[in-house]
């Protein structure tokens, strides 16, 4: 039985914009799981999918130098979005979103969540991407959609200052365009976790 693979392979190294590119055929060996505990921490959806190597729904991180990658992987009809928080509850967060339209081509932006109200979005994308994101990867492997994210390791977002070196709350989430038809996340994602307060440097399976 012959399977065809659909990958798309894009790093971006410009902070000024994210090019919007459709899927190139390829293969791909390589898993987001390879490194998990060691190299990276991860967590993703359900409880210890990590060891079985089956999350609906995955987000990884890891320091890369002087900068930090964070990965999210999942199936989600149209958007992954990974963030950063310095609580428990959605509300102040710096996101970076990945997301693919029914042409499939896939594009990424930067965002952020306002605190959030009952039945009301308040997310709202930047009208430029965010010059802390310095790369950006994106493949889709037979529906399968990972984006991989490098961030500066001390940067300001709507005025809110992020020092990855200390502990952070790690979101992720995936779901449908937002009901209102604007631009940026859904409050009702499809899937949606975060971890407890971590250390971005040390590697972890949640």
């Amino acid at each position: 039985m012959k399977v065809t693979l659909s990958v798309l392979l894009l790093v971006v190294v410009s902070t000024q914009s994210f090019p919007q590119l459709q899927s190139e055929k390829q293969s791909d060996k390589a898993t987001t799981y390879d490194g998990c505990g060691q190299t990276k921490g991860c967590f993703g959806i359900p409880a210890g999918c990590v060891k079985d190597k089956k999350c609906t729904l995955l987000g990884t991180y890891r320091k890369d130098g002087t900068s930090y990658t964070f990965e999210v992987e999942g199936r989600g009809p149209h958007y992954l979005a990974i963030g950063l928080s310095d609580n428990d509850k959605m509300g102040e967060d710096s996101v970076i979103e990945c997301s693919q339209d029914g042409s499939g081509f896939l594009e990424a932006a930067t965002s952020w969540n306002e605190v959030f109200e009952e039945d009301k979005n308040k997310n709202t994308r930047d009208a430029k991407p965010a010059a802390f994101v310095t790369k950006w990867e994106a493949r889709n492997i037979d529906g399968l959609l990972t984006c991989t994210f490098t961030r500066d390791a001390t940067s300001e977002h709507r005025g809110k200052k992020f020092d990855l070196s200390q502990p952070w709350h790690v979101l992720v989430a995936q779901g449908a365009k937002r009901e209102d038809g604007k631009a940026g996340v859904g409050y009702h994602a499809e899937e949606k976790t975060f971890t407890a307060k971590v250390a971005l440097d040390t590697p972890a399976i949640l």
